[in-house]
């Protein structure tokens, strides 16, 4: 899980398993007890909001969840749990750019990774850049930060939404996110889908406007 933007635990246990809450890097596979143990080893991420993490606060923070999440959480050694901070750059900076020297990715706005956006945005970024950074010309950077600080900024503000929500610690209102969250999921899945608008649809700069939805090509 990656919802919290102050810390979060790396586990790599001997076994391995994932289940709806729990997701390890790559595919998914049944959350059943004959495919947790296979002797494989992957890195698992979970929340925390805890200052200090150790074996025993994610035990007693996962160890009652169902199988095969306990078992997953026993396997991993005490010297295998890492704590690392996440942060992120509530305040925008006013540019992304001064005199000859730009920001790209995280060191311009670094973001809670409720979203997955942390990297795409960077890839974005680098690829407006290039657009304002013609060759034989010199870079257009008032142009890129024109172009990509108001974006990254409504991209951070979403990702710091979705992430109190996420941590939501109130047991009724848990209790009327994760209702929500289930209707939505059983009634309109294509709402959930909504949430991306104005992220997953960016396209990038070019030379030539697009065409507009449903221009015909033409023959030369």
């Amino acid at each position: 899980m990656w919802n919290e933007p102050a810390t979060h635990e790396n586990i790599t246990p001997s076994v391995h398993a994932t289940n709806d809450s729990v997701c390890r890097s790559g595919s998914r596979e049944p959350a059943d007890r004959s495919s947790a143990v296979s002797g494989r080893r992957n890195c698992w991420a979970a929340s925390s909001k805890y200052a200090r993490s150790s074996g025993l606060r994610v035990v007693r923070r996962f160890g009652g969840w169902h199988d095969p999440i306990p078992a997953i959480v026993a396997e991993a050694a005490p010297d295998r749990i890492l704590r690392h901070d996440v942060h992120h750059i509530a305040q925008p900076l006013p540019a992304f750019h001064r005199g000859r020297v730009a920001l790209l990715g995280d060191a311009a706005h670094a973001m809670p990774p409720t979203l997955g956006q942390g990297g795409n945005q960077a890839i974005e970024d680098a690829v407006v850049l290039a657009h304002h950074a013609p060759p034989g010309a010199a870079p257009g950077l008032a142009a890129y930060t024109r172009d990509r600080l108001p974006r990254t900024t409504d991209v951070t503000r979403r990702a710091v939404r979705v992430t109190r929500l996420n941590m939501l610690r109130n047991r009724p209102a848990v209790a009327l996110r994760d209702a929500a969250l289930r209707a939505v999921g059983a009634l309109g899945p294509a709402l959930m889908l909504r949430g991306m608008d104005g992220i997953a649809d960016w396209r990038p700069p070019q030379r030539r406007p697009y065409a507009t939805a449903g221009a015909h090509r033409t023959a030369p």
